[in-house]
């Protein structure tokens, strides 16, 4: 009889011992020490940056002399800000649009900004880096509004983005 309580005791310790063991192993991750927390633990996702590349288009020119304003844009880049410097102009407002050449297709550029200093006017356009299609293309700035009574053309420049 003193035999089979001392292996009943026995047996008991070894599964409470084989508890403490098993619950020791399944400790959830946020208790664990620094040092013991895997370095393959998953960040919260966050979203990636947009990538703006800036460019600035100079006037004058001819397509088929070589004088274009040439545009590679940098793997990554979301966006194209095209920045045009108008001199002295004294317009209201400004629209912007794109044309392919030999294309019929003109895409009309809404996201501008103006700023005016002690030189000139500023026009800096906005567009998805997608819009501007590879090969040749004419940007058009046309003015409006202020003593100016129509519409009225204020400069193009060849763009040619390069692949």
């Amino acid at each position: 009889m003193a035999a089979a309580a001392i292996l009943i005791i026995g047996i008991s310790l070894g599964v409470l011992y084989r508890k403490q063991q098993t619950s020791q192993l399944h400790i959830p991750a946020a208790q664990l020490p620094q040092s013991a927390t895997p370095a393959t633990t998953p960040t919260p996702s966050s979203q990636r940056p947009v990538v703006i590349a800036t460019f600035v288009i100079s006037a004058g020119g001819e397509r088929e002399a070589g004088s274009v304003n040439e545009i590679r844009v940098p793997p990554g880049a979301d966006r194209l800000l095209l920045q045009v410097d108008l001199g002295k102009s004294d317009y209201k407002g400004y629209r912007s649009a794109l044309k392919v050449i030999d294309g019929k297709e003109v895409k009309d550029l809404n996201e501008i900004r103006v700023s005016e200093s002690e030189s000139g006017v500023t026009v800096s356009i906005e567009l998805a880096a997608i819009d501007l299609p590879p090969g040749d293309s004419i940007l058009t700035v046309t003015g409006f509004g202020g003593r100016h009574g129509a519409n009225e053309i204020v400069g193009r420049y060849f763009v040619r983005r390069l692949r």
